[in-house]
């Protein structure tokens, strides 16, 4: 669902330095600017906004020229096909993020810790919820403008499938964002995700293995 947008107020926005030890393409700088309700400042802050630089740069969603099926991931191109993957009636796209969610961020010792840092994570939160009618969706203003707006949807829209995508995209990079933050940089399900996002794509599904790393399906514009 698409919150309603009421613009009352310009945002404010704030450039932050970033440690030298966080190496970014030009093309990532470009949109370094980040509306300031957004700067992380909880635990593993620099791992958290550079995920957050990330989606406000115009490598997210780019368009890949080079488009090369490899071990790690299927590259899809039509749009239709690929929603249809990640929400249709026999996928488990959803079901197997959930379970990634429970068992790599919220466990056990995610509620107390969360506690402790509620305001911060509340600003990771705004990636991809809307906390009050007339608040700005920041990301999904920055992904309106990246996305094709697709055929025609099921519903007759014209953006159907934009905002699916965008839905889909915001929560990834909150959940990222949240990986980032709880357990640092580990290679698991997330970091594998977020690699995808920085391929140039939108990771779709995945097909799951067990003795080697999971393959994803990404479409690409």
């Amino acid at each position: 669902m698409v919150c309603l947008q009421v613009f009352c107020q310009p945002p404010v926005f704030s450039t932050v330095r970033r440690p030298a030890s966080l190496k970014f393409s030009c093309l990532e700088r470009r949109y370094m600017t980040i509306p300031g309700e957004l700067e992380y400042a909880g635990p593993n802050a620099d791992l958290v906004m550079e995920v957050i630089d990330f989606a406000f740069s115009n490598r997210i969603v780019a368009t890949n020229t080079l488009q090369l099926q490899d071990r790690d991931r299927y590259c899809i191109e039509d749009m239709t096909k690929a929603v249809d993957m990640a929400g249709g009636p026999r996928s488990r796209w959803l079901d197997i993020r959930s379970s990634r969610v429970a068992d790599l961020i919220q466990t056990s010792e995610w509620w107390s810790w969360r506690r402790g840092n509620e305001l911060e994570l509340e600003k990771i939160s705004r990636l991809a919820t809307c906390p009050t009618q007339d608040a700005r969706m920041y990301l999904h203003e920055h992904l309106r403008a990246r996305l094709p707006s697709g055929p025609t949807g099921p519903d007759g829209t014209d953006n159907y499938f934009r905002e699916y995508v965008i839905n889909e995209i915001s929560t990834d990079m909150m959940d990222c964002c949240k990986n980032r933050a709880m357990n640092g940089k580990t290679d698991n399900f997330w970091e594998q995700l977020l690699s995808c996002y920085r391929s140039g794509g939108w990771p779709c599904s995945v097909e799951l293995q067990q003795s080697s790393a999971d393959r994803f399906f990404v479409w690409y514009q």
